[in-house]
C-alpha cells in the first residue's frame, strides 16, 4: 500500500485539485491511503478533504514538517509519499510509474518525478517553477535542485545516474544530495524509519539525508512530472520563501542535518557568492532566460532575473534581522 501524506493549513485553493488527481490514478484505489494532517484550517479545507475518503488528523498549530512526522506514525502503507496540497498529478499512470522501480528493484530506496509539469495556461510563476525546476533559485544556482529544468534534456542533475527503462537509477552521497523529499517523493517506510523522524527533528530533506548517510543511497528519478501550484502572485511566492527561510532554516538551524550551503565547503560558498553576484548584476540570470526562451517561447523564463534579485534581497534581510535579534538578546542577558 502507498500512504500519501499531506500537511494542510488553509489549503482550500488547491486541495480539491490535488485529491481529485490522486483519486483519478489508474493505480488500484484500495492500495492508496491518503493521510491529511491539518494545522488548524479556518477555510473549507476539511470540507474538501472529507469528500475524498481520507484519514483526517487535526493538530492545531503544527508546522508542515512536524505534521509529516505525525502522518508517518498513522500511515499504514509500506511506501510513504510526501505530497503538498498544491501538487496535482496530470499523468494518470504517475503512481504506477513511480512505484514500479521500488517493486522491481529492492535496492532502490526512493522514487520521484524528474520534472515539474509545464502547463502553458498556468500562472506565470507556476510556469517558471516548471521551466527552471525550482521555486527557489538558490538550489538551482548551487546545483542542488531536485527537478530537471526545461533548459536541459535527459538527466543533468547531481548523482551518478544509469538510464533504465522509464527512469534513471541514481546514487547519491551526503555531499551531492539535492533538495529531495517532497512534491511527489516516494520512499520505503522501513528505510524512512531509520532516519530521525521525531516531530521536532523531521524535515523532508533531512530524513533523506539521514538514510543516505546510512548507505541507503539508490533512488529512481522517473521520467514523469507533477504539477506544483505554488503561487499565483509574486508576493505570495516571495512570502513563502521568506517564511521557509525563517522557520525552517534560521530558527531551526541547530536541528538541521542537511544544508544547501555548507559553510565549511569552499565550493558551496563560492557558488553562493557567484549567485549573489549574478543576481545583483542580472546578466547571467538574463542569459539563462534568453537561452530558455529560444527553446520554449514563454515569457515566464524572464521571471528568473527578477526572482534571483528579490531572493537575494529577502534572504539578506532575513539573515541580518535574525543575526541582529540574536546578538541583541545576548547583550540583554549580560
Amino acid at each position: 500500500m502507498v500512504s500519501i501524506i499531506i500537511a494542510t493549513r488553509n489549503s482550500g485553493r488547491t486541495l480539491d485539485a490535488c485529491l481529485s488527481s490522486i483519486r483519478n490514478q489508474d493505480y488500484p484505489r484500495r492500495y492508496i491511503e491518503i493521510v491529511i494532517i491539518d494545522g488548524g484550517s479556518t477555510d473549507g479545507t476539511k470540507t474538501i478533504a472529507k469528500q475524498y475518503d481520507v484519514t483526517w488528523i487535526e493538530k492545531k498549530g503544527s508546522g508542515a514538517e512536524e505534521a509529516k512526522a505525525i502522518g508517518l506514525k498513522h500511515a499504514k502503507g509500506d511506501i510513504i509519499a510526501d505530497f503538498g496540497s498544491d501538487n496535482i498529478i496530470s499523468d494518470r499512470q504517475f503512481i504506477s510509474r513511480i512505484v514500479a522501480p521500488l517493486i522491481e528493484n529492492p535496492n532502490i530506496v526512493g522514487s520521484y518525478p524528474l520534472r515539474y509539469t509545464y502547463r502553458p495556461n498556468d500562472t506565470i510563476f507556476n510556469r517558471y517553477v516548471a521551466l527552471f525546476g525550482v521555486n527557489d533559485p538558490v538550489p538551482f544556482s548551487v546545483r542542488k535542485s531536485d527537478r530537471q529544468s526545461m533548459l536541459f534534456d535527459g538527466y543533468c542533475l547531481s548523482g551518478r545516474a544509469i538510464k533504465r527503462t522509464g527512469y534513471w537509477d541514481v546514487v547519491f552521497t551526503p555531499d551531492n544530495l539535492p533538495t529531495v523529499g517532497a512534491n511527489g517523493f516516494f520512499i520505503r517506510k522501513d528505510i524512512l524509519l531509520k532516519a530521525n523522524v521525531s516531530p521536532r527533528s523531521y524535515f523532508h530533506i533531512d530524513v533523506v539525508y539521514d538514510v543516505v548517510k546510512k548507505g541507503y543511497d539508490r533512488f529512481a528519478v522517473v521520467d514523469t512530472s507533477i504539477v506544483h501550484d505554488t503561487a499565483d502572485t509574486l508576493f505570495s511566492l516571495m512570502s513563502k520563501r521568506r517564511r521557509y527561510l525563517k522557520e525552517l532554516y534560521l530558527e531551526k538551524q541547530l536541528l538541521r542535518r542537511y544544508h544547501i550551503v555548507r559553510w565549511n565547503k569552499v565550493g558551496d560558498v563560492g557558488m553562493l557568492g557567484l549567485f549573489v553576484m549574478y543576481s545583483v548584476t542580472i546578466v547571467q540570470p538574463l542569459w539563462l532566460s534568453i537561452h530558455g526562451w529560444l527553446k520554449i517561447r514563454d515569457m515566464a523564463w524572464f521571471v528568473h532575473p527578477v526572482l534571483c534579485f528579490l531572493t537575494t534581497l529577502v534572504y539578506a534581510e532575513q539573515v541580518i534581522r535574525y543575526s541582529s535579534n540574536k546578538l541583541w538578546r545576548r547583550v540583554l542577558k549580560h
